[in-house]
């Protein structure tokens, strides 16, 4: 007797599941029978097979399987069922308070930092959206090719954009930028810095930025600025602004001749004043047709149809071409794109940016912290879930004999994990608005930002939560659904083929591993914070005080102070000693034609002496006047140019516009804080552009040596309101970035070791909760308490030593490669004594959690214990 296919009979069975088959086999084989007769083994087969296959695909299987998935007590209102996995869930979340509460706890500390990065996401895609035509307004950027180097740039060459707008006729408005615009206003004594923009009036035809009073077509005027309403309070509060004159140190006096409405927030542009290009002899119409090379800080935003896009992206490219000349002089090749407005922030990294950037490579490693925050707090939940298993293995035995699915028990533990992490939510937000203004003080661009909880914000945080709870749920789901009925009647949920021990020491293992990095790097920021507090500078910083001239005769001043009792000396500069310098100057060798970038600071004659400072070669600079300019350079100047030990006349240095002769070089010492290299320099000699006085005094008390000071400052200068600062408290400021880099990473710790310890804690609990009867039995058997620790905690100790061998080379390779160098440049480097320190906190916390649950367990009575066996 011949029979169907048993590979293809198999396959159906395998399908169907547990779908009832009797009658559709009995057809099948009936059909069978006759094909045999009729056509022989082979052809039934075939036909059998195609039979078969059909049957895969029909409606009519699909319904039986779905009616036999579930049993009789399946309610098909998927809303009834809903509300009784609420219940079931509330019933037993209310049961397990404190599994309950560890989890909110831990989940809603690792979606703190995910709903900063969350809500900071949602504010960037705000930015730009609020200028008309944003969608098609497009900016255009330079890449460099260079000896294989690649360099990307917002600016463009001005001999480029220029001409764009006469030739291109698809761009149908456009405006020219310049951001190299630094006014100092001089206002009621004090010295206010700002920012600005050299621009033109179709800047607020592509841009909306509204005017409250005057008239865009002013900026073609020599002279006048728009000055944002912000600045117009700053200066004047309730006064019109208009026609008021601001006085500024490099653009001489410039008139106010309108006044915008409250700067938006969410835009990439930011300045405090508008100037038209006429005002800058740099923007003249030689500059604009001829400069290619030297394109910096200029800008060019235009609109043009998409559909033309490309159109003027060929254009652009074939009008580039003309300046390739001049790239190729310096070995360079240039090519031009087009960055929508829209891609601007949260786009990709590119130099020379204008205003506020927001990357979109610095968001994604946000979001990477948030997600090394975030998921050890996820896999603690499975890990406490499962430490749980065995006072819930008879619910699910009871429910799956009952005739639940495995779907149903999944839904089931989903929707408690999803609970959790809206219960987590909740808190969460409140830590999102306690650290919300902390984190934003600590940003550049801050400004920008709102962070506010709009419906968006709300959905994404809801959204978020619900993912969370999703990706969290899964595992422990997953687990339960697998437990055979008759183990977990019998508590025996210990089912080898779920086990997932080696998971969760894995697990574990990195939370100590990422515990410990955290606290190794705060280690070595600190360490690196008192370095820089105990530098001992070149000059005196404690008894020396900083006293801003505000435009006074510096002779005057010089004398008046110096003929004070306790003042051991004085000189003048134009910037304070061991703060930073932001302004750089480039200068030519006139033999070389090479060009450097140079720091640059104005001084008196007595400076140098005053401040300690050591001639290497050469001579200072004295009173005396000279045909030629002569200046002073530090050895960092010399070196890069390797000119040490040339001759003294052939050390001439072209700036703009003058030449200027080196007469000394001077030992390198530290004029930055200690996070910045000792950059080249020139120290000039112009008492008209120094703008503090620096007089060491040589008593320690220093309040009454400022008393003193004042008293002299009002017998010279009754009408000028007095300041000044303790060199040492100014340089003390130059280090703020040491304590936002110490909130950052110590927030990071904290939720990291908290997180950690509440792994370490399930952990503990998982093993402990299996092996209470051991103990019982070890105790009666006579093993003491030391024992029983030494038992219960090993695997953990064990755990610890590989977390311990994993983060410390991986904490002392960056430490040393990026931490030290990015806060103090000057450092030894990473040493033994943070490491040692920040390992030992770390595991002290570690072993307390360990200790607190083991104990527990210890004392328990064995009697107790073995009660039910």
């Amino acid at each position: 007797m011949m029979y169907p296919p048993k590979l293809a009979q198999k396959l159906l069975k395998w399908f169907a599941g547990k779908a009832d088959l009797e009658d559709i086999q009995g057809d099948l084989d009936e059909v069978y029978g006759v094909n045999l007769e009729q056509s022989g083994k082979w052809k039934a087969d075939l036909k059998y097979w195609g039979q078969v296959l059909s049957l895969l695909f029909s409606y009519g299987l699909k319904k039986r399987k779905s009616k036999t998935a579930y049993s009789s007590y399946y309610h098909k209102n998927s809303m009834t069922m809903l509300r009784n996995y609420l219940k079931i869930a509330y019933r037993n979340l209310k049961k397990q308070k404190a599994f309950t509460l560890i989890n909110i706890v831990g989940l809603a500390m690792g979606m703190s930092i995910a709903l900063l990065a969350l809500a900071m996401y949602v504010d960037l895609t705000y930015f730009d959206k609020h200028h008309e035509d944003a969608e098609n307004i497009y900016r255009i950027t330079t890449t460099i090719k260079e000896s294989g180097d690649i360099n990307k740039y917002a600016s463009a060459p001005p001999a480029l954009t220029y001409q764009l707008d006469n030739q291109v006729g698809q761009i149908y408005k456009s405006v020219h930028i310049n951001d190299y615009l630094f006014p100092i206003i001089e206002h009621n004594e004090n010295l206010i810095e700002t920012t600005g923009y050299f621009t033109e009036p179709s800047f607020f035809e592509v841009f909306n930025f509204p005017i409250e009073t005057g008239d865009a077509s002013s900026l073609l005027e020599p002279g006048t600025t728009i000055i944002t309403k912000e600045l117009a309070t700053k200066l004047y509060e309730e006064e019109d602004a208009i026609d008021k004159v601001l006085q500024t140190k490099k653009w001489g006096q410039l008139r106010v001749a309108g006044v915008l409405k409250k700067f938006p927030k969410h835009t990439h542009l930011a300045f405090d004043l508008l100037v038209g290009f006429p005002t800058s002899d740099k923007f003249n119409a030689n500059f604009r047709s001829s400069e290619w090379t030297n394109f910096s800080s200029n800008y060019y935003y235009f609109a043009v149809h998409d559909s033309e896009k490309d159109q003027v992206i060929s254009q652009i490219n074939q009008l580039g071409k003309n300046g390739q000349t001049d790239f190729e002089k310096e070995g360079e090749i240039a090519l031009y794109d087009l960055q929508p407005l829209l891609d601007v922030t949260a786009g990709e990294m590119i130099d020379d940016g204008l205003g506020i950037q927001f990357d979109g490579p610095t968001m994604l490693l946000f979001f990477g912290i948030s997600l090394l925050i975030l998921i050890p707090a996820c896999f603690n939940y499975t890990n406490m879930s499962i430490a749980i298993a065995l006072k819930r293995s008879k619910e699910v035995g009871i429910r799956k004999v009952m005739g639940s699915h495995r779907k149903q028990v999944i839904a089931q533990f989903l929707t408690e994990t999803i609970i959790i992490c809206l219960l987590a939510l909740i808190f969460s937000s409140y830590l999102f608005y306690l650290i919300k203004g902390q984190y934003l003080s600590m940003l550049i661009g801050a400004d920008s930002l709102s962070l506010a909880i709009t419906p968006k914000v709300v959905i994404a945080f809801i959204l978020f939560a619900i993912a969370t709870g999703l990706l969290t749920g899964i595992g422990p789901a997953l687990y339960f659904a697998k437990i055979s009925p008759i183990q977990a009647l019998r508590s025996s949920s210990a089912d080898q083929k779920v086990s997932i021990s080696g998971i969760r020491k894995g697990l574990l293992v990195f939370q100590f591993a990422l515990t410990l990095m955290f606290m190794i790097v705060i280690g070595v920021i600190l360490k690196q914070y008192l370095e820089t507090r105990s530098f001992e500078y070149a000059f005196q910083i404690d008894k020396t005080f900083v006293i801003p001239t505000k435009n006074q005769d510096v002779d005057l001043i010089r004398n008046g102070f110096k003929s004070q009792q306790g003042v051991e000396d004085i000189s003048f500069s134009s910037t304070i000693p061991g703060t930073p310098l932001s302004k750089n100057r480039y200068v030519y060798y006139e033999d070389l034609q090479d060009s450097m970038r140079t720091r640059e600071i104005f001084i008196d004659p007595s400076f140098v002496n005053h401040m300690n400072l050591s001639i290497q070669w050469g001579e200072t600079l004295t009173d005396d006047e000279y045909q030629i300019e002569q200046v002073l350079v530090n050895e960092a100047l010399m070196k890069k140019q390797r000119l040490l030990g040339s001759d003294q006349d052939s050390l001439i240095l072209q700036l703009e516009g003058s030449k200027a002769q080196i007469i000394g070089i001077i030992a390198d010492y530290n004029h930055e804080p200690l996070n910045q290299r000792i950059e080249p320099m020139i120290i000039r000699k112009d008492q008209n552009k120094v703008h503090y006085a620096i007089a060491t005094l040589s008593s320690n008390d220093l309040s009454a040596s400022y008393s003193q000071l004042e008293t002299t400052w009002e017998r010279l200068f009754p009408n000028t309101v007095f300041e000044a600062f303790v060199l040492k408290e100014e340089i003390d400021k130059a280090y703020d970035y040491f304590q936002s880099g110490l909130k950052i990473f110590g927030f990071l710790a904290v939720l990291a070791i908290s997180i950690s310890c509440l792994g370490l804690l399930g952990m503990v609990i998982y093993a402990t909760e299996n092996r209470i009867k051991e103990v019982a039995i070890r105790k009666i058997l006579g093993a003491n308490q030391y024992s029983l620790f030494g038992t219960l905690a090993s695997l953990f100790v064990k755990l610890w030593g590989i977390a311990l061998l994993i983060a410390v080379p991986l904490a002392y390779l960056f430490c040393d490669n990026f931490v030290v160098s990015l806060y103090n440049k000057f450092s030894a480097g990473v040493g033994f004594t943070e490491i040692a320190l920040s390992v030992l906190v770390t595991l002290s916390l570690g072993v307390m959690a360990i200790f607190w649950q083991v104990r527990k367990i210890i004392r328990i009575n064995p009697a107790t214990n073995l009660r039910s066996e």
